[in-house]
């Protein structure tokens, strides 16, 4: 499918050949109240920075150099400190594959 869509950036529909690694769906938070932002479609094979890329196109304004991609959310394990008390071996890097 190609031509103009739905008012949404980037494709919506993407080929998948028999055999090819199947894509899973990663549920963004909104950054400022963590209500459901997006959904974008990835392959776990694709890195971080290409996720933080899709954000970045879904949700303009964001810079996929400030967003910061970790293993868990900040809560109770912080002690409410949020990224105060953030364990830096959470953070994940942006060449590291999704998987």
């Amino acid at each position: 499918v190609e031509g103009p869509g739905f008012n949404m950036p980037g494709p919506l529909l993407e080929r998948v050949a028999p055999g090819e690694e199947e894509p899973v769906v990663l549920r963004v938070l909104s950054p400022v109240d963590d209500s459901p932002a997006c959904e974008i479609c990835v392959k776990l094979s694709q890195t971080v920075r290409h996720a933080k890329n899709w954000v970045t196109l879904r949700l303009p304004g964001l810079k996929a150099d400030k967003i910061t991609v970790a293993k868990e959310k900040p809560s109770g394990k912080t002690h409410g400190m949020g990224l105060r008390n953030f364990p830096a071996n959470w953070i994940i890097e942006d060449g590291s594959k999704i998987e």
